[in-house]
């Protein structure tokens, strides 16, 4: 399946919904000095301590738009528009190889480091590795060459799921029933 319409040169960043460590400010600072990008995203969750900061930093700069508490549906939507992202290798990394979109990522969380080291492997990302200045503007340099790895999500997860629910239903061992609160 081809990827969605994208927005050429367009970046999304998202570091969750608290981001206690400011990679958000990190990571935007070295997109916009980069001058790679025509459109940056910026998505900030309900924890997010440095609200203040951040919106400082985008005031005035046409090309950046920042997005706070979106729902999933939203989420979804502007990524599946962008072309590039900046992301941890938590959830949203997932998420972001669902969206098509040819990401930088890395780990500053010990919880990322194993998800990190897999999808490096796989060659998921370009690697920023725990998302300082240098490495940030290091992958942002090659990022437009990367090959997206599209073979790693391919949208038939419901029929290899429906299989195996199909199999175990059919297995004599098993005993489906409705489930109930006991």
């Amino acid at each position: 399946q081809e990827p969605p319409f994208k927005k050429k040169d367009s970046l999304f960043i998202c570091f969750g919904g608290s981001d206690p460590l400011n990679k958000t400010k990190d990571a935007l600072e070295a997109s916009v000095e980069s001058g790679v990008f025509k459109e940056i995203n910026v998505v900030i969750g309900p924890g997010f301590q440095e609200t203040k900061q951040i919106e400082n930093s985008v005031e005035g700069n046409q090309m950046v738009r920042l997005h706070s508490n979106l729902n999933a549906g939203k989420m979804a939507e502007l990524m599946t528009e962008m072309e590039f992202a900046i992301l941890p290798c938590s959830g949203i990394l997932l998420e972001g190889l669902a969206a098509k979109m040819k990401i930088i990522g890395g780990f500053y969380v010990e919880n990322q480091k194993y998800v990190y080291q897999h999808h490096l492997e796989m060659g998921s990302f370009v690697d920023a590795k725990n998302f300082k200045r240098d490495d940030l503007l290091e992958a942002i340099r090659v990022l437009p060459e990367y090959s997206l790895n599209s073979g790693l999500i391919d949208g038939k997860s419901m029929q290899r799921i429906g299989r195996i629910v199909k199999s175990v239903s059919n297995e004599k061992l098993y005993n489906l029933r409705q489930a109930t609160i006991e």
